[in-house]
């Protein structure tokens, strides 16, 4: 039963992760604005190296949670974790294409992220409160 779970996570995360692939490849094909964004979240300037071992050790974090609990939650915030390391890592920087006049640039990613937060939050709410 608990194989069966991580399994069917570990192919959630990774259709999630080629989603987030897929839309960023569309994003540059038809000529959405993008920003590279080099810093952490609102593009607060954090050295690389820094952000890089951050986001592994979050990661694993998050895995451990993901295997403990098999959380939505967990699995939303490992993909678009996942995501943006890989940009990070790959590029230099993390593609935004998203743009609201009263908020920071942002991606699927970040939206995963926060999306993924919100359940974890109210997942040990709910456990709080039985």
């Amino acid at each position: 039963m608990k194989s069966q779970k991580a399994l069917r996570g570990a192919v959630s995360a990774i259709f999630f992760v080629s989603l987030m692939f897929a839309l960023r490849q569309i994003a540059y094909a038809s000529g959405w604005e993008t920003v590279c964004n080099v810093g952490s979240a609102f593009g607060i300037p954090v050295a690389a190296p820094i952000l890089i071992i951050l986001n592994v050790l979050f990661l694993a974090m998050l895995l451990y949670w993901f295997f403990r609990e098999y959380s939505w939650g967990a699995l939303l915030m490992l993909a678009g974790g996942m995501s943006n390391l890989w940009e990070r890592i790959r590029y230099g920087c993390v593609s935004d294409y998203f743009f609201l006049p009263f908020w920071p640039a942002f991606n699927l990613a970040d939206c995963f992220l926060v999306f993924g937060g919100c359940l974890i939050a109210w997942q040990l709410f709910r456990k709080k409160k039985a």
